[in-house]
């Protein structure tokens, strides 16, 4: 079994992490071996920015809006979560193609990694959930 607590290009909660590093101790305590330095061979940053590529790039096709893409391409620089929207969303088709051929590369780097570890453990989402506020009572749907 693999266990991928916490990763530094998303960084897990204390309060999260507790609850995992505890899980893994009983695990281990159960007779399971847990290998916490796996990892499927590719960067979480890396898959995202591809994901978030296939993704504006798909949605943006045919809206209204997708015209004015590329002159936010202009506009904005960098790698801002509005830059990326402008740069994939207006991206030309081979661009798309690449992040596909990206995509092909985590499954394959997903499979080489289940051929090892039947299981990994990580988190669901790297933060608590937020406190809810009760204080005008339920809510009402």
């Amino acid at each position: 079994m693999a266990a991928w607590l916490d990763d530094p290009d998303c960084p897990t909660d204390p309060e999260v992490l507790i609850v995992l590093r505890e899980l893994v101790a009983k695990l281990r305590a159960a007779g399971v071996t847990v290998d916490e330095q796996a990892r499927p061979g590719f960067r979480l940053a890396n898959a995202f920015r591809d994901y978030q590529r296939l993704l504006y790039g798909t949605l943006a096709h045919g809206l209204p809006f997708a015209a004015l893409l590329p002159y936010g391409r202009a506009l904005f620089r960098g790698d801002s979560q509005l830059a990326r929207v402008c740069r994939f969303g207006s991206a030309r088709h081979r661009e798309w193609i690449l992040a596909h051929e990206a995509r092909e590369d985590y499954r394959r780097a997903w499979a080489e990694f289940f051929a090892t570890y039947d299981v990994v453990l990580c988190p669901v989402t790297p933060t608590a959930a937020v406190r809810h506020n009760h204080t005008f009572g339920p809510a009402i749907i």
